[in-house]
């Protein structure tokens, strides 16, 4: 019976592994988007009153109880626009037009060029993935992004 349990994690377990996912100040690659998982949500977060985060020890309970979303920054798209001509885009700038909108929480303004993530500031990614995943970075004053994955079936 132990060995049906490893062959079986054997075959499962690499195929439910998630590819990278790198983020900048400048851009994203996410290299699980696919023909029919293309979506993106960034939300500008604020700490909350007398709370702290110490970038040095950064976890996942810390990151959630501290921020909360700033709402005057959500912005979604839909990555794929050419799909017709096979093009599946895995790379995303936020300060470059990349063919398609950003729209905003509620979906009644958009525009093509969100802007470079500031400095100092505290950004969620969201619906990056098929389960329920956010990825939290900090872009500190030298543009080093500080990074958080948080598996929101934790919580």
């Amino acid at each position: 019976m132990k060995i049906l349990v490893v062959i079986v994690s054997g075959i499962l377990l690499p195929g439910c592994k998630n590819k990278t996912i790198s983020i900048t100040h400048e851009y994203i690659v996410n290299e699980n988007w696919t023909e029919s998982v293309s979506a993106i949500e960034i939300s500008k977060m604020r700490l909350k009153k007398d709370s702290a985060i110490n970038l040095g020890n950064l976890n996942q309970v810390d990151v959630v109880k501290s921020l909360e979303i700033d709402s005057s920054f959500i912005y979604s798209a839909n990555v794929n626009i050419n799909l017709d001509e096979g093009v599946i885009r895995r790379k995303v700038y936020f300060g470059k037009d990349n063919g398609f909108f950003w729209w905003t929480h509620g979906g009644n303004m958009k525009t093509a060029i969100l802007g470079n993530l500031e400095k100092n500031q505290w950004y969620k990614f969201s619906h990056l993935l098929t389960h329920p995943y956010d990825v939290y970075i900090f872009v500190d004053g030298s543009y080093v992004v500080h990074r958080q994955d948080v598996i929101r079936s934790n919580y």
